[in-house]
């Protein structure tokens, strides 16, 4: 999936980068260092280095530091960060799991934004994609 949407942006540069989002449930820096957080935010930044527009689409907790920070540290690398469950003004009240809470606020920001990705990759852990996509 990576050569092929690296291939995309290569013949895209002259007109527009494709972009894609990458949701998860952990980044690498907000969350501690585990496999999945590790693997999402290596995906996002080679994708970046692929000439790829990358936003990433946190749906978990900022246990280091604050969504500010982190939004500051992921923009200089060139990557757009945001944390889908910090919401403003009016929620849908969506009842059940956290999972399932989270899942929904991931689809919300998903059709709030309809042109904001190309591609949406969501790993499989916790059914993040369940409601989402």
């Amino acid at each position: 999936a990576v050569a092929a949407l690296a291939a995309t942006a290569t013949a895209a540069q002259a007109t527009t980068a494709p972009t894609a989002c990458v949701a998860s449930y952990a980044f690498a820096g907000p969350n501690h260092a585990s496999g999945l957080a590790t693997a999402m935010t290596r995906l996002a930044s080679e994708l970046t280095d692929q000439g790829v527009k990358v936003t990433l689409l946190h749906a978990g907790p900022v246990r280091n530091g604050d969504v500010a920070t982190w939004t500051s540290k992921f923009n200089s690398a060139g990557l757009q960060y945001i944390n889908v469950l910090q919401r403003n003004g009016e929620q849908t009240a969506v009842a059940g799991s956290l999972a399932k809470v989270r899942s929904f606020r991931l689809f919300e920001w998903l059709a709030a934004h309809p042109t904001t990705c190309d591609v949406v990759h969501v790993h499989d852990y916790r059914g993040l994609g369940y409601m989402t996509l």
